[in-house]
């Protein structure tokens, strides 16, 4: 199952691929069409128009992946474009999507970026220390001489999110004790930030499907393995797009 933000549709829903089959370089993957339809029966659901689905690279983007780590194996995919939801329709779709998440043979996939700044992306928040308080550089303020590089700063910012949905076995480094209250603390981050990460729903919706799991005795933990920025911002006027990885897991 494959959850990607809509790049192109204003939308308040979910919408499944319409396609019973997607090529990639690699070869074919077959499209889950029962899954599909259950899911398009449930009303809550609705099916993508095929230019819809070829111009949304979110989801595009990681098929060949998929197809090139299960390969020679039998694989679907169930790819799910995922719109604006409000924090009650997060914990609704979550819900529906649960019973599937939770089947041994099914495997979920977020895609998102994270941090896109510069004046391309109409972002320019900053810090100029760890204590410092957040300024806009887009009101012409300059970074102080003496403050933090500026993708030094892309990075907090975006640390702090990454650690805001990082949970289980929790600490110092990994706050959140569950799902629940990661969901809780990344919605926050993102009310408090208004960080440019463009998968910010599809990653509410895995919390959110993780954390109704939980109360039917899945426990399971999220931890980030790397970060990366497209390029170094070091003046106002540079831009950048920041990437993470990260992996979900069943605990005993």
């Amino acid at each position: 199952m494959l959850l990607g933000p809509s790049h192109h549709k204003s939308m308040s829903e979910c919408e499944v691929s319409g396609f019973e089959s997607l090529e990639t370089p690699l070869g074919s993957l077959p499209v889950d069409v029962e899954v599909v339809k259950q899911l398009l029966q449930s009303k809550h659901f609705h099916a993508m128009t095929a230019v819809e689905d070829e111009e949304e690279h979110s989801l595009e983007m990681h098929l060949p992946l998929i197809r090139k780590v299960f390969e020679n194996r039998d694989v679907k995919v169930v790819p799910i474009m995922v719109g604006h939801l409000n924090k009650n329709k997060v914990k609704h779709y979550a819900e529906e999507l649960a019973p599937y998440v939770a089947q041994p043979d099914t495997m979920l996939i977020v895609s998102s970026d994270f941090c896109h700044w510069g004046r391309h992306f109409n972002y320019q928040r900053y810090h100029a220390s760890e204590n410092h308080v957040a300024f806009d550089l887009r009101l012409g303020f300059p970074p102080p001489p003496n403050g933090l590089p500026i993708y030094e700063s892309i990075r907090r910012i975006d640390e702090y999110g990454m650690k805001a949905i990082s949970y289980g076995e929790s600490g110092f480094l990994v706050p959140n004790e569950d799902a629940a209250a990661a969901l809780h603390a990344f919605q926050s981050y993102i009310d408090h930030t208004h960080n440019t990460v463009c998968g910010r729903v599809p990653i509410e919706l895995m919390l959110g499907i993780m954390a109704h799991l939980k109360e039917q005795g899945y426990n399971s933990m999220c931890r980030f393995t790397h970060y990366d920025q497209s390029s170094h911002c070091k003046v106002p006027t540079d831009n950048s797009v920041s990437y993470a990885s990260a992996y979900v897991t069943r605990m005993a």
